[in-house]
């Protein structure tokens, strides 16, 4: 009802003459109609202008955005919507535009003023913090300006203000949003993003008001209004001019697949330059050693050095050769000494008879049947004191058989039992001994007559192995066993042991595919039987006690052996436990060798890891360790020191300090697929 009034209203108003500015024009292509924006130049009020084409060719053929005119026409409310336009049948152009010509005119005076000046222009950051952004609420400028920014730089953080960008109030909160951001600390460029639109929806951003803020604004500023073709006054007052909110998004963050070409580029060209710079240099220094002084300085030396050669050389001969003159001498007489003692007929099998009250049997008239004897032998004698048998009555003798009749023999029965042979005794003992050692902080499994001692943390061979009991004779099954037990632990089968205490194991194992790597002598020196080697000049043996010497003695073991360095767990392992240690050493401290005493168990002890330095071999120096350790090892207790030696260390390093070989050590390996 109301609409209808205002409609019959606005009818009676009939044709009038209305004056303003073309805010927008749009010629539809294949229609005669033309739509016009007209604006009041004085209020913030448009109308929208329909006419035809032919009546803007007659009264304005050049009709452009911004021009003021006066139509002449007639109001019509459409009650549907609400809204009032004018339908025009004359059009008279009076001139430029006066919202252009008011736009020209503040651009003159902010120009003026210095708001363009380039030079106050800053540069935007390399790569922000934060950014700030003033755009529309859900448009697409914002949507462009993130979209982009987070696909160049996608950790790239953004503080987005939602204000109206056209419209009365849309310089009053362009300009309280552009505060806000200023005031952040964390924000580091302020970009006004705005899509596209006519002249006057564009208008805020031409507004002085507006440009004053930019221009005072401490932090840059990125414009991006409008299109390509748009340009406010803002875009000359800002920092920097964004053609579009996509354009806005490439500039304020850069490209991170950029970057990255870019530092492989840059790192490309500094090693070149480092390579280039090293090469000049190596040149200038082959250059200065290529010349005579540097090249061939002790040239006067040299000369002298061949002779100081020849004589030193001839000085180590001649006492090489008086050392070996003496030592055969020496070694003839030891050996002669040894064959002239009792003791050596006794080591070869003889054996000294003796009655009860000590006499020497030396006939078989000395003794009568069923008198108690004592038999001394190479190491111990029989029968023990606490195992002798009493004296019995000698037998009565049997009536003599009658002449021309044979005496019949007795029944055959079982011999006498013999007691157990003084070096298997010795042997047996070792084996425990090895047994026992090998034990001590490992798995140990038991597979038929075989003792496997198994390390959990190392898997070198010699350290895991087993031991065959005394007189073991392994079946196919007792073997299978064996392997088994090394193989479920990732082991490879290997033993270790004295083949004469179970003679039956090798051809066994060997049949079953075991290879026979090493069979190594042992040696033994009783107490008493050791044989001075002096220590070599300039050399000192001393007992490491602290950590450098430990590393030492390692140092000079793995050097020896082919090993790597020592590490810390070595370190660790060398502190700990009883055994008898001796560093062999320099008067200037460096370490030229070493070995170990294991701790006496059962009065056993076993001189192992003797090593020197390659630089140092052939003076005497392993023998004079083993010597030490020796002696040390008897002085502990042990009535009994045993070693292994390899290669040709047997006679030359260790029966020149009082080692006898005694047996043998046998080491069988199977390898495993």
């Amino acid at each position: 009802m109301v609409s209808q009034k205002i409609g019959a209203w606005i009818g009676k108003l009939g044709w009038i003459w209305v004056d303003g500015q073309v805010a927008q024009i749009t010629r539809r292509p294949g229609t005669n109609t033309v739509f016009l924006t007209l604006r009041d130049p004085s209020a913030d009020l448009s109308l929208t202008v329909t006419t035809s084409r032919d009546v803007v060719d007659l009264g304005a053929p050049n009709l452009n955005d911004g021009a003021r005119i006066v139509v002449h026409a007639k109001p019509e409310f459409y009650a549907a919507r609400g809204s009032l336009s004018l339908r025009a049948d004359e059009i008279r152009q009076v001139g430029l535009g006066e919202l252009l010509a008011r736009l020209e005119q503040l651009k003159k005076l902010l120009a003026a003023e210095g708001l363009f000046d380039r030079a106050r222009k800053r540069r935007l950051p390399f790569l922000p913090t934060k950014v700030g952004l003033i755009t529309g609420r859900a448009s697409a400028a914002e949507r462009d300006v993130l979209t982009n920014a987070r696909r160049r730089w996608p950790t790239v953080e953004f503080r987005v203000i939602n204000v109206a960008v056209q419209g009365t109030s849309a310089v009053p909160q362009i300009i309280d949003a552009l505060n806000v951001l200023d005031r952040d600390e964390t924000v580091d460029v302020i970009v006004l993003a705005r899509g596209g639109g006519s002249t006057e929806d564009l208008l805020p951003f031409s507004d002085e008001a507006l440009c004053r803020a930019v221009f005072a604004c401490r932090t840059p500023v990125v414009s991006a209004v409008g299109h390509e073709t748009d340009i406010p006054l803002v875009d000359f007052v800002a920092d920097v001019r964004a053609s579009t909110p996509t354009d806005a998004a490439k500039r304020i963050v850069p490209d991170l697949g950029d970057e990255f070409r870019l530092i492989g580029q840059a790192k490309q060209r500094l090693d070149r330059a480092l390579r280039g710079m090293l090469d000049r240099e190596q040149h200038r220094l082959d250059a200065i050693r290529s010349r005579p002084v540097f090249s061939r300085p002790l040239s006067m030396i040299d000369n002298r050095s061949s002779d100081v050669t020849q004589l030193r050389d001839r000085a180590a001969r001649n006492l090489s050769h008086r050392l070996d003159r003496a030592g055969t001498e020496l070694a003839h007489t030891l050996a002669r000494l040894r064959t002239l003692s009792p003791a050596a007929t006794l080591q070869r099998g003889y054996a000294i008879v003796q009655r009860a009250d000590g006499a020497v049997v030396r006939a078989a008239g000395d003794v009568s049947a069923g008198d108690p004897l004592r038999i001394r032998l190479a190491e111990e004698r029989w029968p023990p004191p606490s195992t002798r048998p009493p004296p019995t009555p000698p037998p009565t003798a049997a009536p003599a058989p009658p002449p021309g009749r044979r005496r019949r023999r007795p029944p055959a029965s079982d011999p006498p039992p013999q007691p157990p042979s003084p070096r298997s005794d010795v042997s047996q003992r070792i084996q425990d001994y090895m047994l026992a050692s090998a034990s001590r902080g490992r798995e140990v499994v038991q597979a038929g007559p075989f003792t496997v001692t198994i390390s959990a943390h190392d898997p070198l061979v010699y350290i895991n192995y087993a031991i065959p009991a005394a007189g073991a004779d392994p079946t196919p099954e007792d073997i299978a066993a064996l392997e088994a037990a090394f193989t479920s632990r990732s082991r490879t089968p290997r033993l270790e042991y004295l083949p004469g205490l179970a003679p039956l194991v090798e051809p066994a194992l060997v049949a079953a595919g075991f290879t026979v790597t090493d069979r190594l002598p042992l040696m033994e020196c009783p107490p008493g039987a050791d044989v001075d080697q002096p220590l070599p000049d300039g050399i000192e043996l001393i007992t490491p006690t602290t950590d450098e010497h430990l590393l030492g003695l390692l140092s000079a073991q793995h050097e020896a052996f082919g090993e790597a360095p020592p590490t810390d767990e070595h370190l660790a392992k060398a502190r700990g436990g009883d055994n008898i240690q001796v560093l062999a050493r320099t008067l200037d401290g460096e370490p030229v060798g070493g070995g170990a005493a294991i701790a006496v168990k059962d009065g056993i002890s076993e001189v192992a890891g003797i090593a020197v330095r390659p630089k140092f071999e052939r003076r005497g120096i392993g023998g004079a360790i083993t010597l030490h350790l020796t002696r040390a090892a008897h002085a502990a207790g042990a009535g009994l020191v045993f070693l292994t030696p390899a290669g040709d260390a047997q006679e030359r390093v260790y029966a020149r300090v009082g080692y006898r070989r005694t047996d043998s050590v046998l080491f069988l390996t199977k390898e495993t697929s």
